[in-house]
């Protein structure tokens, strides 16, 4: 019998999207169902980073997989919050070094590629990489586990890389997820109604919106009319929590023809040397 299948049996019932619970009870209650799921099929093993795909890139061609993680547990990044992270990561060499070497077959020809001040930090992805290469699931059980959750798409990596019959899969059920794509222009156009364009100059901004893209616009501190990403530029309230990815969601796909395509903008951000760095590959 397939893991799918015993946990089928379990008869195991998720909150949806249309409950009436508050998004985070209902993100402790399913995730809680995750791990009585594993615990009860004897998969507890699956716990942590796990591989729920591999296959070619469509960017180079090369072997790549996603790899999940907040499936059963929430994550610890405190700009996200509690969201599942799911990770398109290079399957046969070590994240930090693709990135460094300029390896495009998970982030293309992204102007932040090759040590170019990259958000993600791909040193700290050597133990998810190697944790997932001994630990696989089905996708049927990938979508089942992302059921009524919410998704962080491309934790690392660029979604376009994966077909987007996938995303579609796994997504299918979920209750909410974010997602980014430097590779807007030349990806399977039906991925502007499952992420965002991310865009680094106001020329592509507009270009991707006229296209029928939400964007994701990445500014150096010039004026702009669109909605600042209220994680990334509001500033704390005493007593108020501060807002993350999960309690927003703003940053998806257009979800219908009839929806008219918007912009969040953010200013190159992090650590000095990385904002040092972001804005010399942005400047080639």
């Amino acid at each position: 019998m397939s893991l799918l299948a015993e946990i089928t049996k379990l008869g195991l019932r998720k909150h949806g999207r249309n409950d009436s619970k508050l998004a985070i009870v209902r993100n402790i209650f399913n995730k809680s169902i995750n791990r009585a799921a594993l615990v009860a099929t004897r998969a507890k093993k699956l716990s942590g980073a796990v591989t729920i795909w591999e296959g070619a890139s469509l960017l180079n061609g090369e072997p790549i997989k996603i790899v999940m993680s907040g499936f059963d547990k929430d994550s610890q990044n405190s700009k996200t919050g509690p969201l599942v992270q799911l990770y398109i990561l290079p399957a046969d060499v070590n994240p930090r070094e693709n990135y460094i070497n300029g390896g495009q077959s998970v982030c293309g020809d992204c102007v932040y590629n090759g040590d170019g001040g990259c958000y993600v930090n791909w040193a700290r992805l050597t133990p998810t990489w190697k944790s997932s290469k001994k630990k696989h699931i089905e996708l049927d059980v990938a979508e089942w586990l992302c059921e009524g959750l919410r998704i962080r798409v491309g934790a690392a990596g660029d979604p376009a890389a994966v077909p987007t019959w996938i995303w579609q899969k796994l997504l299918s059920g979920a209750e909410s997820w974010t997602g980014y794509t430097h590779h807007w222009k030349s990806c399977d156009p039906t991925l502007k109604g499952l992420f965002m364009a991310s865009c680094d100059t106001a020329e592509d901004r507009d270009m991707a919106q006229r296209l029928g893209w939400n964007v994701f616009y990445v500014h150096e501190g010039e004026e702009d009319q669109a909605i600042a990403c209220p994680g990334g530029t509001a500033k704390a309230k005493p007593g108020v929590p501060p807002t993350t990815c999960f309690s927003c969601m703003l940053c998806h796909g257009v979800p219908s023809e009839r929806s008219k395509p918007f912009v969040v903008t953010e200013k190159v951000h992090g650590a000095t040397n990385t904002v040092y760095k972001a804005k010399l590959a942005r400047s080639k």
